[in-house]
């Protein structure tokens, strides 16, 4: 379960309120399709999206296919939004400008500054 791909598949509105259906309890398509009033190739759709990521599994009950959150992928997103960001890298320190090379006396430059 790689954690960019939950933060994507969470980043749809419907994938999202089909996550939160079911953290409440495992449901069937079924069930899903009535609670979010989507169609059931839609929720299908997106429940496939869900296992890819590995953010929801199925568990087959007789002729009833139930789905449900796996808390480890919850629980990876959960640490990872609560560890605090590291704060940026502060700016180098700025670097003094090196003198100009000292000229010689008979440097033709010397006179004109070219």
């Amino acid at each position: 379960m790689d954690l960019q791909d939950v933060l994507a598949a969470l980043g749809d509105p419907v994938r999202f309120r089909i996550v939160e259906a079911l953290r409440e309890q495992p449901l069937c398509v079924s069930d899903l399709v009535e609670r979010l009033g989507e169609s059931q190739p839609n929720v299908s759709r997106h429940l496939k999206t869900l296992r890819a990521s590995g953010i929801v599994d199925s568990v087959r009950e007789g002729k009833w296919v139930r789905y449900r959150v796996l808390p480890e992928a919850l629980g990876a997103l959960a640490r990872w939004a609560s560890v605090p960001a590291r704060p940026a890298d502060p700016k180098p320190p700025r670097r003094k400008p090196e003198p100009a090379p000292a000229r010689r006396r008979d440097d033709p430059n010397r006179i004109f500054g070219h």
